[in-house]
């Protein structure tokens, strides 16, 4: 573009030097011969001037020809298909020049406006410094196609007042420029019908009007430079949709060789658009930012605001429905208002402040909810929004009508039709995790854990200063209740706590389900437990656990998978008699070593579980700095005997157990209930098998 210029340039300093004389002849159809005489003239005694003074040949640009040269009285040229020798510029279509009346201004000669009409330049433009005895008020570009490798545009319109040049390097002069293009093209990016309006300057440069196309979106606004950052002012980004790698490919292009990469977001507004980063995104999203700064954290901005709502938001895989908030940001904080979003079928809202490793909520709303975790992973997105959290409260909680089912993983459990209300509430504490302030009141319509079942529950608590206090827990059965209080210091680095429990009408099976039982016993439990220790860690609370437990279980029952005698291990005999000499003698071998299993009719009348009654001891068990003495229990029943009893050191698991003796039938079993290792054996076939022998 400024070897157009300079071309042009040229080509004013010949024609003024000789208007004088001339300007008679250019109304005749002798002005294109006489003009293209003078410039092979000016042409070889300037390069043989230049030559001798070593200025470099890329500076001068003389037309070789014109096709056609026209006057319009008084200061109007026109130059028509200007032919060059030059490669990187060989024609232009058609330069207009205006000279100004007066000719000489401030010692140079002046020139209102100049033209240029049809111009390509495909190898980019070499930085040359105009002339400084001509000053140009105006300069005008048309129907530019431009391309140095790296940036390219067609269709490209340049107007220029008061054109400045501060040195000799620089392409684009200084002053008011309105540019339009049809599209420029940079690493890959297409920016479509681009306007701008600006007053570009050495310093403080405004942009009045920009507007383009870019990946399907509308973008338009204003901006201004304020030092090394430029303040993007009431702009507006329409339908622009990305998604996470799009993002990161935008990101990682070089920017900064544009324009330094600091912005500061004064006023814009994203509208209609579809965005995804950071595993958040954003569906049909309308927000408003204020004087925020990018690229920089947002826990480090000065100041700023946002507001945002959206048709959807999916965050770590939970969708949020038509989320809407605003936010204020301050530095190493931000406060969140008006929160409120659909989620699981339910309202969440809250107000609240934000810090990168805190939550200070003012309130918080849970209505509707129905939470149901049938993954592992289902809380995963919770688990990692409060991972590293080092303090959380809630002053105000709210939660109604609310579902939450655990289905992932064993125990299973569900509160339904829950309500709570909490104050004051202080849950994290320097990484800690516990009620350490506040209060809480919680109520569930029905509740179940694995099969037990109640309904109409009620939950009390407080908390003051890190002391946790269970007022109250009570949950109605079917045929009896739970109630529960308790303590606790969180404060202490011990955490000592202490409980109470009273049960009537529990069911017993998930109670002994972790126990290593040969059987499955059935049976409502009645007890009492108190008990206390330390919770510091799991040493303290080996080393601590004390109290009793009193209780019994009624209308007991054992159920019975069907039965199979178990084969006798071989004894030790001679090797005459592992070795029969005879068929018979063989048929006898087999015959007692045979497994014996029930029959395909007594299989079929024992598919459902045959459930017999059993009569079980009262349950005394006593804990002593978490040595656990369990007194003996006996099972009796209808052909079935059997005990429990045994000790176990918490601090020494593998020391003492807790056995199991049972007899049912020719089948008795004896194991320890912690864990694996047991022995089964069929009395009835040993006995035979001895008394064969």
């Amino acid at each position: 573009m400024n070897k157009a210029i300079k071309a042009v340039i040229v080509l004013l300093l010949l024609l003024t030097a000789t208007l004088c004389v001339l300007i008679g002849v250019l109304h005749t159809q002798y002005a294109t011969p006489l003009v293209n005489s003078l410039l092979s003239s000016y042409s070889q005694r300037l390069a043989s001037q230049h030559t001798s003074i070593q200025y470099p040949s890329s500076s001068i640009l003389i037309p070789t020809h014109i096709k056609k040269v026209t006057y319009e009285f008084p200061t109007h040229f026109t130059l028509h298909d200007v032919s060059f020798e030059k490669s990187d510029l060989s024609y232009i279509d058609q330069v207009d020049i205006w000279l100004n009346s007066r000719l000489i201004k401030e010692g140079k000669l002046a020139i209102d406006s100049v033209l240029i009409d049809g111009l390509s330049l495909q190898q980019g433009i070499n930085a040359t410094h105009p002339p400084e005895n001509v000053l140009v008020s105006q300069l005008a570009i048309n129907n530019l196609d431009y391309s140095d490798g790296h940036f390219s545009a067609r269709g490209m319109n340049i107007q220029i007042e008061n054109p400045l040049w501060s040195h000799a390097n620089q392409i684009m002069p200084f002053g008011k420029v309105q540019l339009s293009a049809d599209q420029v093209y940079w690493q890959g990016e297409a920016f479509n019908q681009l306007l701008i309006s600006s007053n570009y300057k050495q310093e403080r440069s405004t942009i009045y009007g920009l507007s383009f196309e870019w990946r399907d979106a509308q973008i338009s606004g204003q901006a201004e430079q304020l030092n090394d950052r430029w303040s993007l002012i009431n702009v507006t980004l329409n339908k622009l949709n990305l998604n996470q790698k799009q993002v990161e490919r935008i990101l990682a292009k070089p920017w900064e060789n544009i324009a330094p990469v600091n912005w500061g977001l004064n006023s814009v507004d994203i509208l209609n658009s579809d965005l995804a980063f950071n595993d958040i995104h954003l569906i049909n999203v309308d927000a408003s930012i204020e004087d925020l700064t990018f690229p920089t954290n947002i826990w480090q901005q000065e100041s700023g605001y946002l507001s945002l709502n959206a048709e959807s938001v999916i965050y770590q895989g939970e969708q949020w429905i038509e989320p809407s908030f605003q936010a204020n940001f301050f530095p190493n904080s931000i406060k969140i208002s008006n929160f409120n979003a659909s989620l699981l079928q339910g309202f969440v809202a809250f107000n609240g402040q934000f810090s990168p490793n805190s939550a200070k909520l003012k309130n918080l709303s849970i209505n509707g909810v129905k939470w149901i975790a049938e993954q592992e992973n289902s809380t995963h997105w919770l688990g990692k929004l409060f991972h590293d959290y080092q303090s959380l409260s809630i002053e105000q909680l709210n939660i109604e009508r609310s579902q939450f089912i655990q289905l992932a993983t064993e125990p299973f459990w569900q509160l339904s039709g829950m309500s709570a209300e909490g104050k004051s509430l202080e849950l994290i504490r320097k990484g800690r995790q516990g009620v350490w302030n506040g209060s809480l009141t919680m109520s569930a319509n029905s509740a179940s854990y694995q099969n037990i079942v109640a309904s109409q529950g009620l939950f009390e608590m407080e908390s003051q200063h890190g002391d946790w206090r269970l007022n109250r827990l009570f949950f109605p059965l079917q045929q009896g209740y739970i109630e529960a209080s308790a303590t606790m210091a969180f404060s202490k680095p011990s955490q000592p706590w202490q409980l109470e429990i009273g049960v009537d009408g529990l069911d017993i099976q998930p109670l002994v389900k972790p126990l290593k039982l040969p059987f499955e016993l059935h049976g409502l439990a009645e007890f009492e437990l108190t008990a206390s220790g330390l919770a510091g860690d799991e040493l303290m609370f080996a080393h601590s656990l004390t109290g009793q437990l009193q209780g019994s279980i009624r209308n007991a029952a054992i159920a019975n998978p069907p039965q199979q005698h178990i084969a006798p291990k071989p004894l030790p005999t001679q090797a005459s008699q592992l070795q029969p000499q005879t068929q018979e003698e063989l048929r006898e071998v087999l015959k007692e070593n045979e497994t014996i299993t029930p029959s395909a009719e007594f299989m079929t009348q024992n598919e459902e579980e045959v459930s017999v009654p059993v009569e079980i001891s009262d349950i005394q068990i006593q804990m002593d700095r978490g040595r656990i003495n369990v007194n003996k229990i006996t099972i009796i029943g209808s052909d079935i005997d059997g005990k429990i009893e045994g000790q176990y050191d918490l601090a020494l698991p593998n020391k003492e157990q807790v056995t199991l003796e049972y007899q049912q039938a020719c089948q008795k079993h004896t194991g320890a209930l912690t864990s694996d290792i047991s022995q089964a054996e069929d009395q009835c076939l040993t006995d035979n098998t001895n008394h064969s022998k």
